[in-house]
């Protein structure tokens, strides 16, 4: 049955992927815009952010899916807290306040995980001891939704989509014929599953308080990203290892990106986890094998 659903985070790099498709299903889609606009016709739109929450926006809603979220390029955990949690916590308030309190489909991250030199993949249940202001805010964020009394938590790896930042970068230098990396491995999921999974949720509705950690299933090396985007952009692209030394975090205290070296250092793969009927149909990086 179609649902009448408020989404925050809708022209994000994962929202905007999203919403077509709850569209599509049918949905009445109320979507809250801070500086820019979806690109689809057929929403209402409501103006404001999460740092001055107005439970009208809430009116007649039966569901809400939380995508919004800052990803600051300073990791400036003053402003991760602010937006990530408080940001959360105002919403899961007016979420309270209503009569018939709405299904609450919170987006978290893999960040919020320990992480591991043993080479295991992440799996729903192990430890959260997030690495990164990020992760901490993200965290923090899952346990403010946990009080509400009708959430769903989904854990995302990489999303690789229409307007995710990373596949510009990656696709940048495959044309410049170099794409350094490291001998670690990554977990990714394709925009489309996120789309397909958030209205899975909504059909389907598990059982409140599951938390599901997402991705296509593969455990990508970087050399395999190096791959993808060199066959996508049609250019040999020389892939030289990073040495370990220019991965300390120093050196990217210096280029202004304190946590970036997590990110290289480490393994960030996951085993997903997903409810009852719902499985990927896509691959993130579906080049990365070709023969």
């Amino acid at each position: 049955m179609p649902r009448r659903i408020f989404m925050t985070g809708a022209t994000g790099a994962v929202g905007r992927n999203v919403l077509p498709t709850l569209l599509e299903a049918g949905h009445h889609v109320r979507v809250l815009v801070h500086k820019s606009r979806p690109n689809v016709s057929d929403v209402e739109i409501v103006e404001g952010d999460l740092t001055q929450f107005d439970a009208a926006w809430l009116h007649d809603v039966d569901a809400v899916l939380h995508f919004a979220a800052v990803l600051n390029r300073n990791d400036d955990p003053a402003l991760f807290h602010d937006v990530n949690v408080e940001g959360t916590r105002r919403l899961v308030q007016a979420m309270q306040a209503r009569d018939r309190p709405p299904l609450f489909i919170n987006i978290s991250s893999v960040a919020v995980y320990k992480i591991r030199t043993d080479g295991e993949p992440w799996r729903t249940g192990d430890p959260c001891e997030p690495h990164t202001p990020y992760g901490h805010s993200k965290l923090a964020q899952e346990r403010v939704a946990q009080d509400y009394e009708r959430t769903l938590s989904v854990r995302l790896p990489l999303v690789v989509g229409a307007g995710d930042r990373t596949s510009g970068m990656f696709a940048k230098l495959a044309r410049l014929r170099i794409f350094p990396v490291t001998n670690r491995r990554l977990s990714a999921i394709d925009a489309r599953d996120v789309a397909r999974l958030m209205e899975h949720l909504l059909r389907h509705e598990p059982p409140a308080g599951s938390v599901y950690t997402v991705s296509d299933g593969v455990a990508y090396r970087w050399i395999d990203l190096a791959r993808h985007f060199a066959r996508r952009e049609g250019r040999r692209v020389f892939s030289p290892t990073i040495p370990a030394i220019a991965l300390h975090p120093a050196a990217f205290r210096v280029l202004g990106r304190p946590n970036g070296a997590t990110h290289l250092r480490y393994d960030w793969h996951c085993e997903p986890n997903f409810p009852e009927g719902f499985a990927p149909k896509h691959r993130a990086y579906p080049l990365a094998f070709d023969a």
